[in-house]
């Protein structure tokens, strides 16, 4: 009998630390499969297809499926074609890490995934261009994001209806309607809106604790593993009696 019990400690300590190791690499995985959502959202892509337009006169105009037009100008390379996927709630995951980044940050999101191309498909950050957007919201704001969630607001002009901006050479650009508490009490006579000296510092979302919302790995609770063990323990130490009470009868 004290061999049973023994045995049974062992069972359970061996199988408790077995389960914190577990959930420890499981946070582990969650946090580093979250820093690479940004390269997943690239390559995903739902229902939306990619628009394209070759360069001419050092500009490229795409018109979006909801009929908004993006215009990026100042481009020196004639060879190049602009590249531009809107991304919607249909690219269910990759949503969720735009929403997750901008969170307090704006509402109404559109997020874009823009670059150039040149003859050899290679994929070029659009850097030191004007992006302007038609039919922008009403005090709206622009961010870059890039794929390790680092988000940058950038400045913004607004001018007859167009949402213009500078691209600093990421991937991913996201427009959104600035929250009740970012808009000014009055009004501003100026035709331009700019965002602050302070807004222009980068924010990392990678290890954010909304961000964390894409794990990978799996996300069993806890509590489950528990419930099987003690289950276990019950049903092997009911097993054990029963075989010593039959040892014992036929040992009589």
């Amino acid at each position: 009998m004290k061999r049973l019990v023994t045995f049974f400690l062992m069972c359970i300590i061996t199988v408790y630390s077995a389960t914190i190791c577990y959930a420890g690499n499981s946070a582990l995985t969650g946090e580093q499969g979250q820093t690479d959502f940004g390269i997943y959202a690239t390559y995903i892509a739902g229902k939306t297809e990619y628009l394209t337009s070759p360069v001419q006169n050092g500009k490229a105009e795409i018109q979006l499926p909801d009929g908004r037009r993006i215009v990026v100008s100042g481009i020196t390379d004639s060879s190049l074609t602009l590249v531009v996927y809107p991304i919607t709630s249909q690219d269910t995951e990759a949503w969720e890490w735009f929403v997750a980044c901008l969170e307090g940050k704006g509402k109404n999101i559109s997020p874009f995934e823009i670059y150039f191309t040149d003859k050899k498909e290679n994929r070029i950050a659009v850097d030191g261009v004007t992006i302007s957007l038609s039919d922008a919201l009403k005090n709206s704001s622009a961010f870059s994001l890039n794929s390790k969630g680092t988000l940058k607001t950038l400045s913004v002009q607004s001018r007859n209806g167009q949402m213009i901006f500078q691209a600093d050479g990421s991937y991913y650009y996201i427009l959104a309607e600035k929250t009740e508490q970012d808009i000014p009490n009055e009004p501003t006579t100026q035709p331009t809106t700019q965002t602050g000296a302070d807004n222009s510092t980068d924010v990392n979302h990678a290890g954010s604790g909304a961000a964390s919302g894409a794990k990978t790995g799996d996300d069993t609770p806890l509590e489950l593993y528990m419930v099987l063990l003690f289950v276990g323990l019950i049903t092997t130490s009911i097993a054990g009696l029963c075989r010593k009470k039959n040892y014992v009868a036929k040992q009589k």
